[in-house]
């Protein structure tokens, strides 16, 4: 005879199809309800009949009749899977066939175990470990979830989160009310966390508010809001551009010599004059020389139309003059590295103390979509993954989303986000 011990722990159990074949009385038994919860009794299979669980597993009625068999202790002392492909034929009185003996599958549990899940409403569903086939009796139970933490913290953000978040059910300005109550009680502006958690929340305000339809210049906006500003300092260009070094460049500007303190102030020239003294060098067609005045008195406009006019190279030569004047952490550098076709250094270097805020940085990449849309994806996503390494996850989260990633699952640590603010990768496994 088979006797299989997990029936009660089956949640999609069926007692007609438990009792279809049952000649004999069914026991009943009556077990006490505690007091947090609720109890529901589940019949015992008769120990002359095959189980519940082989009955849906060989009939093809359920696809989680396998799967639920490694979480009990299998009767495998007291059942023959040889017997299992004849059991339909058996008991219907027909001559049985031999069929292929049943791989064994260990056990994922060797002993009995409590069972606990969520439920639906609030419920807390707990299978106790019990024998019913040694006169146990086997029952569930609920218990309330608003009981068990009652008095707690975790309670009261329960009650006060405005949920189900359906359409029909709930209104988006209370939506949105809840989520600027979140930033208000909940985000530390006074740290780097607390203000990307902030954003956050702006993020799904502004979503709310325009029914989840925005362009980069909207979140641009919103990243501007909070955005630390800081002065970008311009610098000469190299010095393999315009062919002097910085001592020969200041030979070049210095006046006449002070009787007085012996010091050779510098040359201190108006704009009209530096324009003045470009055009008498364009006046002997000495262009090279020309461009190298303006490039070192910054008359950028002047310089890249006059190289635009000549020949490539010599453009390109200008132009990057031009870049070789922004710090590295301009915004004005990303974009137009990102112009350029190439991943901006931002993207790679984003998150730290010394390269400054990331925001403006994100700011020109969506507001300023280049033709290679592709480009523009993995710049952002790169920036996403840049900052999640420096343990920025609510600022990898904001990239993430601006880049259209999809949520993924918690068991997969190579998904990028599964859940907004909180890191799947860096949690324990369960």
């Amino acid at each position: 005879s088979t006797n299989y011990q997990d029936q009660h722990y089956y949640k999609g159990y069926h007692p007609n199809l438990g009792l279809s074949h049952c000649s004999g009385s069914r026991k009943a038994a009556v077990s006490p309800v505690s007091q947090s919860g609720l109890c529901f009794l589940l019949p015992l299979q008769p120990s002359d009949q095959p189980s519940v669980l082989l009955q849906y597993r060989e009939s093809g009625l359920s696809s989680s009749g396998y799967e639920l068999s490694q979480y009990i202790r299998d009767g495998a002392d007291h059942y023959d899977p040889a017997l299992s492909g004849t059991w339909g034929l058996a008991q219907a009185g027909e001559v049985p066939l031999v069929s292929t003996p049943a791989t064994v599958v260990p056990l994922k549990f060797s002993v009995p175990h409590t069972v606990v899940c969520f439920g639906a409403g609030g419920q807390l569903v707990m299978v106790c470990p019990h024998h019913p086939a040694k006169g146990q009796l086997a029952f569930v139970e609920l218990h309330s979830l608003e009981v068990v933490l009652h008095g707690t913290k975790e309670l009261e953000e329960l009650q006060a989160f405005p949920g189900p978040l359906a359409r029909e059910d709930l209104h988006k300005v209370d939506v949105m009310t809840f989520c600027q109550q979140k930033i208000a009680t909940s985000c530390d502006l006074s740290t780097q966390g607390g203000r990307d958690s902030c954003l956050l929340w702006k993020l799904l305000v502004l979503l709310c508010r325009q029914n989840g339809s925005m362009v980069g210049s909207d979140t641009a906006e919103l990243l501007m809001e909070d955005c630390r500003h800081q002065k970008y300092k311009r610098q000469n260009p190299a010095a393999n551009v315009t062919g002097l070094t910085d001592d020969e460049w200041m030979s070049c500007q210095t006046g006449t010599l002070d009787l007085i303190t012996g010091d050779i102030p510098p040359v201190v020239e108006t704009q009209a004059q530096i324009v003045e003294k470009f055009t008498k060098l364009l006046y002997y067609g000495r262009k090279k020389d020309a461009l190298v005045w303006a490039m070192r008195n910054h008359l950028w406009g002047h310089a890249l139309f006059l190289s635009s006019k000549m020949d490539p190279r010599t453009y390109s030569w200008v132009l990057s003059g031009f870049t070789s004047t922004l710090v590295t952490n301009d915004p004005l550098q990303t974009l137009f590295q990102l112009m350029s076709g190439r991943i901006p250094q931002a993207a790679l270097c984003c998150g730290d103390g010394t390269w400054g805020d990331w925001r403006p940085h994100l700011a020109v990449l969506l507001s300023n979509k280049v033709g290679d849309m592709e480009l523009n994806h993995r710049a952002i996503v790169t920036m996403g993954d840049t900052l999640a390494s420096k343990g920025s996850v609510e600022a990898a989260h904001f990239c993430y989303l601006m880049a259209d990633i999809p949520f993924g699952y918690f068991g997969m640590k190579a998904d990028r986000m599964v859940l907004l603010g909180s890191s799947h990768s860096s949690a324990p496994a369960c």
